[in-house]
């Protein structure tokens, strides 16, 4: 399974504006979520994505309670042209089906 998803238009970054998640693709959350984290996991596996600790160059997406978020994953993620996310859009676009 392959998806190809645009950012959001607040989000992309100059050269990033869009991804394309195949299955298995490594997805990292950061900072608190209002859905549990597990929940948010298991939909993640269930959809064949792979919930991902830390980012690094292999990650293709990153979702964040804020999407503007300054947290240590976001800005590292931005610095290698990976989306950042709200939940919300998690959700509508990447867990749709």
């Amino acid at each position: 399974m392959t998806k190809t998803i645009e950012a959001p238009r607040e989000v992309q970054p100059a050269a990033q504006k869009s991804a394309v998640l195949q299955a298995g693709a490594k997805i990292v959350l950061t900072e608190d979520t209002s859905t549990p984290r597990a929940r948010i996991e298991g939909a993640l596996r269930a959809t064949d994505y792979t919930p991902h600790p830390a980012v690094t160059k292999k990650v293709g997406l990153v979702v964040a309670a804020d999407p503007d978020s300054a947290s240590g994953k976001a800005r590292k993620a931005r610095d290698y042209g990976i989306p950042v996310v709200g939940e919300d859009y998690l959700w509508s676009a990447v867990l749709a089906g």
